[in-house]
């Protein structure tokens, strides 16, 4: 399950998983590593997995280290059975193809949450279809509904995203889909 926990309830699980007065004598580093992790309990559990073995280590020195968006999921990966991008690319491989490309393109569109509208334009299908693959990514949990018919991406899942369509869509259909996409808003 992906989903994020509330912010306090996050703050107390670092502190618990922790075991000493860091998240205590840190607490902006420690609201700020929530924020990076996105509350959700697998990220602070990779997060914070390195710092329970070093009790000299700040949390200020790991949120330095977690602050660059292109080096985030890395920073959360360091533990195989911990890993975050593991997460979330064994939910994404269990996905058909068709849902599996929307995850993909979702990654590259500025913002973060789309419509159905918004996805059938990304994709060039019909809304229905559209529509169908984005109740798919939901129930995968790699991605959120809120209200007003819009979807949203966790920000560490649309990092992830957004690396594996950087490997696995071609730079032309990347564009391609960001055009039409980019189309349907310049009309509505």
């Amino acid at each position: 399950d992906i989903r994020p926990l509330g912010e306090d309830e996050a703050v107390d699980l670092v502190s618990h998983m922790l075991g000493d007065d860091r998240a205590r004598s840190e607490p902006d580093s420690t609201r700020r590593l929530v924020t990076l992790c996105g509350r959700l309990p697998i990220a602070l559990k990779a997060a914070v997995s390195s710092l329970a073995l070093r009790p000299h280590q700040p949390l200020s020195r790991l949120v330095s280290r977690l602050s660059n968006e292109e080096d985030r999921l890395a920073g959360l990966n360091r533990d195989r059975e911990l890993s975050v991008d593991t997460v979330f690319t064994t939910s994404y491989h269990l996905l058909p193809e068709p849902t599996r490309r929307l995850h993909r393109l979702l990654g590259l569109v500025p913002g973060r949450d789309v419509t159905s509208e918004a996805a059938s334009a990304l994709l060039g299908c019909a809304l229905i279809e559209a529509e169908d693959l984005l109740i798919d990514l939901v129930s995968a949990n790699l991605l959120e509904e809120t209200p007003g018919g819009r979807f949203r991406q966790h920000d560490l899942v649309r990092l992830h995203a957004r690396a594996l369509a950087r490997t696995e869509e071609s730079r032309t259909t990347s564009d391609a889909a960001l055009d039409r996409v980019l189309d349907y808003y310049l009309t509505t």
